[in-house]
């Protein structure tokens, strides 16, 4: 199973790299200070959508001590807040790559369950 799921994991990193650079060549030129911030807003949180999918591998398949520190972990749930408003605006307001989208927002799912065991150490709670 967990094959695959890193096979799944894989083909979702490929789409939305993609999905990353067609976002940066397509930018409008920002028209004020306000458009510009958004701008950039957007480009980080399409590479916090990337870097979402590198975290769930991470966490899913390796149970380093490392990966439980708090300030990671507050580090890891920032890049996964970004990358969650990039996969609900993808599934939801432009209805592009929607499976991948909703793949994504399982992935998002299982990282913040993992943040928040290791924030709470709850040991019970075995997401595998």
């Amino acid at each position: 199973m967990r094959i695959f799921i890193n096979i799944i994991a894989i083909i979702a990193f490929i789409i939305q790299s993609f999905s990353f650079v067609l976002n940066v060549l397509i930018q409008k030129k920002p028209e004020s200070t306000i458009d510009s911030l958004y701008s950039y807003f957007v480009v980080i949180a399409y590479l916090c959508s990337v870097l979402v999918i590198v975290l769930f591998v991470l966490l899913y398949n390796f149970d380093f001590k490392f990966l439980k520190t708090k300030i990671l972990n507050c580090f890891f749930c920032i890049v996964g807040f970004l990358g969650t408003y990039i996969h609900i605006w993808q599934l939801f307001i432009h209805n592009d790559f929607v499976l991948t989208s909703f793949v994504l927002l399982i992935f998002d799912i299982y990282i913040f369950c993992k943040i928040l065991s290791s924030f709470f150490n709850i040991n019970d709670l075995h997401i595998q």
